[in-house]
């Protein structure tokens, strides 16, 4: 049986922010096991969680029962099916989200535009919203794990298997998940295909999978603490974002690729966790604005400045001045940089959203639910030293 072959475009891997930040950075991939799947199912949840995980056929009798010699026999909604205890038990599996030439897309103008739903997010959030993530520490919360270059992480896993002593097709397994129709009859005879074929219903996950041989000692010698393989770091070829709580946009046009969140987060929550470009944002508001709402209360423009120049100050090691103003000429703000500059600020943060928040010591700022009175945009002329 071929393995689902596509051009892959994007990989997504949502996880808690301590497993993300280890994948991303030191390369290290978890992997799980589709008992685990089934028990949560079993347990209600119906977005990781999946009754029919590891299921091989649904016709049963003698000649399907007899093509594993570890077969059994399940119900699942007073249907029968046919599973291999060792697959689902001993077979490490991986999964991301997928955006390929297979998924379902729409022609916008010259892109070809992709949906990450809303209520798929949910389902693998454990229940945390936006709005309860700000109430955990950071490494508790929820992250994404984009792989912008696919190309490049295939070759980086193939190189590693095969250092390794892997044989793909084998060995390992590395493929898109196909979805059955409804009440079709099917019967998977070679192990672990049962593992890249899904009910529809869970279409919108669009996955894809890498899947373990255990049954190759290389693979179990390869595994470390039984669930997870190092490859190296990932920061070159991925990003590292916030969880989208609100679901997302992927633009694919001329082999690049614009992830665009429905709702962006980083316009939300305390002012110590908006980007640099935002903060640069407001301080314009915070320069002319006559007063403000942070943290349910009303507020002058002078404490909103004051809580910028905190959130600078502690986050990016940035001192701001004030130029000499001279009538006639924009106001000017001067930002002194202590440590990385402008140019690479933005860069730390496109790479990685969360990049300066990792300091402990940065400043709890308030929030700003809402500004009053107007101001002309661009007044404030922003330079740096």
């Amino acid at each position: 049986m071929p393995l689902l072959l596509n051009k892959v475009f994007l990989l997504c891997r949502c996880t808690r922010r301590d497993y993300a930040e280890d994948m991303f950075y030191n390369g290290n991939l978890y992997f799980n096991y589709p008992i685990n799947w089934i028990k949560m199912g079993d347990s209600g949840d119906e977005g990781q969680g999946d009754l029919y995980e590891g299921v091989y056929a649904n016709i049963v009798n003698e000649k399907t029962k007899q093509l594993r010699s570890d077969s059994e026999i399940v119900t699942i909604k007073n249907k029968l099916y046919l599973r291999s205890r060792s697959v689902i038990s001993n077979w490490p599996c991986l999964s991301f989200y997928c955006i390929s030439e297979l998924t379902e897309g729409k022609k916008e103008n010259e892109s070809i535009v992709y949906d990450m739903a809303k209520d798929y997010i949910e389902s693998f959030s454990h229940d945390e919203t936006f709005q309860s993530m700000l109430e955990k520490p950071l490494q508790d919360r929820m992250s994404m794990v984009i792989i912008m270059q696919t190309g490049a992480f295939f070759r980086k896993l193939r190189e590693f298997f095969n250092n390794h002593g892997l044989v793909e097709l084998q060995d390992y397994f590395m493929s898109s998940v196909s979805y059955r129709n409804k009440d079709t009859k099917f019967v998977y005879k070679d192990r672990p295909y049962e593992l890249l074929n899904k009910e529809g219903v869970f279409k919108k996950q669009q996955e894809f999978r890498i899947i373990l041989n255990p049954n190759n000692p290389k693979v179990q010698k390869l595994l470390k603490d039984g669930h997870k393989i190092h490859i190296g770091s990932l920061e070159e070829i991925a990003l590292l974002k916030t969880n989208f709580y609100y679901g997302a946009t992927i633009k694919v046009k001329d082999h690049g690729i614009v992830i665009e969140p429905v709702d962006w987060n980083v316009w939300r929550g305390p002012l110590n966790e908006w980007g640099m470009e935002p903060l640069l944002g407001l301080m314009t508001a915070a320069y002319h604005t006559t007063s403000c709402v942070m943290d349910g209360k009303m507020e002058n423009s002078h404490a909103l400045w004051v809580a910028l120049t905190l959130v600078l100050c502690s986050k990016y090691n940035i001192v701001v001045r004030h130029a000499e103003y001279v009538d006639g000429e924009t106001d000017r703000v001067l930002l002194v940089c202590h440590s990385d500059d402008m140019d690479t600020i933005l860069k730390n943060e496109k790479r990685d959203g969360y990049y300066y928040l990792r300091n402990d010591n940065v400043y709890k700022a308030p929030s700003v639910e809402k500004l009053l009175g107007g101001f002309p945009p661009g007044i404030v002329n922003v330079t740096w030293k």
